[in-house]
């Protein structure tokens, strides 16, 4: 029996291989699961992966994006779904995928963070990549009294105690 989000997945499959985009290369695992009544699923792939899900479809995330994903904890962890497939920054050398809560940019002088929450949103506020904070340098990490990510022009922190936002 064919499930419904099936057909995205081989779409993204399709449009990736389609575009000479070798990212995804052969399919190697499909996995659908009922997580909390919402059926989703995983298309396991020789260098990446397509995860549905019926709020957001069908996007591929692959390489160091990827692995960053997955030590964030993939769709379990505070991003959790792809919003979109990988997409060129519009004005720097970088790549970046969107999430249901953020972000994980890419570059070469920078590697691949994800950002997210409170922090996401400020950052945002600020121009995103091209704002005056630039590129993540970290992933966000613990500080005294809440959160943090840097960034090649400061920090952004979040604190806990007040739910408010400081930056460097």
């Amino acid at each position: 029996m064919i499930t419904p989000e099936i057909p995205w997945i081989e779409y993204v499959f399709d449009r990736t291989r389609g575009s000479g985009v070798a990212h995804m290369s052969s399919p190697r695992t499909s996995v659908t699961v009922l997580h909390q009544n919402i059926r989703h699923s995983v298309r396991g792939l020789a260098q990446g992966r397509i995860y549905w899900h019926p709020n957001t479809g069908a996007y591929g995330i692959w390489g160091k994006i990827g692995e960053a994903y997955a030590l964030a904890g993939a769709t379990a962890g505070p991003l959790k779904y792809p919003k979109s497939d990988e997409i060129k920054c519009p004005t720097k050398a970088c790549w970046f995928n969107r999430f249901e809560t953020g972000n994980i940019y890419w570059s070469a002088a920078t590697g691949a963070h994800a950002v997210y929450g409170a922090i996401f949103a400020a950052y945002g506020r600020n121009g995103y990549e091209n704002g005056r904070f630039g590129l993540p340098t970290s992933d966000e990490f613990a500080v005294n009294g809440g959160r943090q990510v840097n960034f090649q022009g400061g920090w952004i922190r979040w604190l806990s105690a007040t739910n408010s936002i400081v930056t460097s």
